[in-house]
């Protein structure tokens, strides 16, 4: 566990008080992300911290509960937002720890900037010479694709740095490794996981995938067919539209393989339909099954 230095005025009403919080920081290993003010809420002892490009970012920790003991699950949600964030991430952190896995919920990385679309004033007598030469029913493009590569290798050079600052944390829990990724950060993290850059998990878990590059997404169908591990693919209704498109398409390219090797479930994941998120705990249970009896590598 990591160990960091905190300063601690002791009252001399209550010395004791302060002792036994100095004690709690050591054996926990709290880290410095405790003392921001968005996670309060949270017991002192499930924050930790890794550095990523100079910067210390929160890393959500919840312990195993109980006699079952598998392994640990890392979860990132979506590209801009937080490790708790709200809806089936803050479900699934809070759910596996009883099942024997315990959760590590990481940081993702963060959104790309958006775009925004100046027109020089010598430009503005110009209309009417073709100058959009975007077809009317397709959308302008966001970026170049020099400049979506570019948010692309940040993106995964945070992520790929972002494991690679898990060893300490995980070796707490020895055991086996489910990674669970949504939406965009589940793109990439199976490029990473394409290109050899990260260490393949035990489980991977897939939760709408997309990205927001069309050529990308093209890509993705291909990428989860090439998996050497099992993979667990769940779309909700009310996904993205492009993991929508692209559902059918991942299903068709791993069609040559098992149930237990692939496996792709259709499940509402909406924020106000709860329900819908204890029926993914069930399923990546039951998918969990085949996987912490093996031998670990």
């Amino acid at each position: 566990m990591g160990y960091y230095l905190r300063v601690i005025r002791f009252d001399h009403r209550n010395p004791m008080r302060a002792l036994f919080v100095l004690s709690l920081s050591l054996l926990f290993g709290t880290a410095t992300a405790a003392d921001d003010p968005a996670f309060d809420y949270l017991p002192g002892r499930q924050m930790r911290s890794i550095n990523v490009e100079g910067q210390d970012l929160p890393v959500l920790v919840r312990p195993w509960e109980g006699k079952n003991q598998h392994g640990a699950a890392i979860i990132f949600a979506d590209t801009g937002f937080g490790p708790d964030a709200p809806g089936l991430v803050a479900y699934l952190r809070d759910g596996l720890s009883p099942t024997g896995w315990a959760s590590i919920s990481m940081t993702p990385p963060k959104s790309p900037p958006h775009p925004s679309f100046t027109t020089m004033p010598e430009e503005i007598t110009k209309a009417g010479e073709g100058q959009l030469n975007t077809p009317a029913a397709k959308a302008m493009d966001k970026y170049t694709p020099e400049e979506w590569q570019k948010h692309m290798e940040t993106q995964q050079g945070f992520v790929e740095t972002s494991l690679a600052g898990l060893s300490q944390i995980g070796a707490a829990y020895p055991g086996k490794r489910i990674l669970i990724a949504m939406d965009r950060s589940a793109a990439l993290i199976l490029n990473l996981l394409n290109d050899g850059k990260v260490a393949p998990p035990d489980l991977l878990v897939i939760i709408n995938p997309y990205s927001n590059s069309p050529e990308f997404d093209e890509r993705l169908p291909g990428l989860v067919a090439v998996q050497e591990v099992p993979v667990l693919d769940i779309q909700s209704p009310d996904g993205n539209t492009a993991s929508l498109a692209n559902a059918p398409l991942r299903r068709a390219a791993a069609s040559t393989k098992d149930s237990m090797q692939y496996r792709q479930l259709t499940l509402s994941l909406n924020i106000s339909e709860p329900d819908a998120w204890a029926e993914v705990l069930s399923v990546l249970r039951g998918f969990a099954i085949s996987i912490k009896e093996a031998p670990v590598q």
